[in-house]
């Protein structure tokens, strides 16, 4: 069986931190998250999740 997506939603939260992290790169006071939807013709649906932290040595 092959899935054809028809529709794609992308949902970028935030959720506060009550204790901030702090590393030598920044002060972390909120953790990201990036929700992926796909959505086929026939109105079945897949969720799937992306690490939305940058990574500071690729920057």
């Amino acid at each position: 069986m092959r899935l054809k997506p028809a529709h794609n939603e992308t949902f970028l939260l935030e959720a506060p931190i009550t204790n901030p992290v702090r590393n030598s790169f920044r002060t972390l006071t909120a953790r990201p998250a990036l929700l992926l939807r796909i959505t086929d013709n026939d109105g079945a649906f897949g969720w799937g999740e992306v690490d939305a932290n940058p990574n500071p040595l690729r920057e």
